[in-house]
């Protein structure tokens, strides 16, 4: 893991004992076109080329895909998915990873591709954000990824807020795990639960959580709306989403069907807010922590489906 988390000042520079090199690397969308611009939940194919100067055995191979201010995203390889290969016999080859659909937010991308090996030590080919990428559109928060969601409250399907009315979270910046209210409104408890219903602090990516608000309000909503926001320990900004706050509104969930966050340590804001307002009227920042743990072994901050393929020589 420390590999693929090189210092930036490595991007862009080809490292390697070249006994398999990687010769080139291509990035399509649908239909095969190559392009370097991406709109968020595109397809995205990565194809890498190499040729095969002595035989190596029991390689790996590897992509990971860091935001531009070097936030991992995600750096799937064919070893933790479960593929062995035997060996590489001199000649070409290649190897590619798909992603059906790249929920990565707007802004610049850095990827790095990989031949390793089996213990990921040693790097025969290693291109360290070597390629950008964009995704293209308006990330006001610069939230990290997008995971489907669903509000619920009294049972039924809540609407959210129409994303232009997306709060300027800059008032945050130095209240990272305080908390402040007001007299009128108050978020009186969160809680998080698992599929089942009951109460936990831990959750394995893939499946259910639930977060569950109790509001105490003392008069009528007026444009008001509610504000979820999922911040990794070290406070980058996975997920945030929101919901119009209707009359007589006192017990909400917002819940994840398929939780995508891979494992580490993470924590859950928690605010009202009227629109246009630089402050909330109540907010609960990064107080409510829970890790997330994975069966399998995955690098970064988000799981993507995704499929290999290659042709080796």
């Amino acid at each position: 893991m420390v590999k693929w988390l090189a210092f930036r000042k490595e991007w862009g520079k080809k490292q390697g004992t070249k006994e398999a090199e990687i010769t080139a690397v291509k990035i399509s969308g649908a239909r095969g076109k190559i392009t370097d611009r991406f709109k968020c939940g595109q397809e995205v194919k990565i194809i890498a080329e190499f040729v095969v100067h002595e035989e190596v055995k029991e390689p790996h191979f590897g992509v990971a895909i860091f935001r531009e201010d070097g936030s991992y995203c995600h750096g799937p390889n064919t070893f933790f998915d479960g593929y062995r290969i035997e060996k590489l016999r001199k000649g070409e080859g290649w190897f590619s990873i798909e992603y059906e659909s790249l929920n990565l937010m707007p802004g610049e991308y850095r990827i790095s591709v990989a031949i390793w090996d089996k213990k990921e030590f040693l790097a025969y080919s290693y291109h360290p954000g070597f390629y950008k990428i964009r995704i293209l559109g308006r990330n006001k928060n610069g939230q990290l990824f997008y995971m489907p969601c669903q509000w619920k409250s009294q049972d039924k399907v809540s609407s959210k807020v129409p994303k232009e009315e997306e709060p300027d979270l800059r008032f945050l910046e130095d209240k990272w795990k305080k908390k402040f209210s007001s007299r009128e409104v108050k978020i009186t408890s969160v809680e998080l639960l698992s599929k089942k219903g009951n109460l936990s602090d831990s959750f394995e990516t893939g499946q259910d959580m639930e977060i569950r608000l109790k509001i105490k309000n003392k008069r009528d909503w007026l444009n008001e709306y509610l504000w979820v926001g999922i911040y990794r320990e070290d406070n980058v900004y996975c997920y945030g989403t929101l919901k119009s706050l209707a009359k007589d509104e006192k017990i909400i969930s917002l819940v994840y069907p398929k939780l995508q966050l891979l494992p580490g340590e993470y924590r859950i804001s928690v605010g009202i807010w009227k629109p246009n307002q630089k402050a909330p009227l109540v907010c609960h920042h990064g107080i409510y922590p829970f890790e997330v743990f994975f069966e399998r072994k995955d690098h970064g901050t988000i799981y993507m489906d995704h499929s290999w393929g290659w042709e080796l020589p």
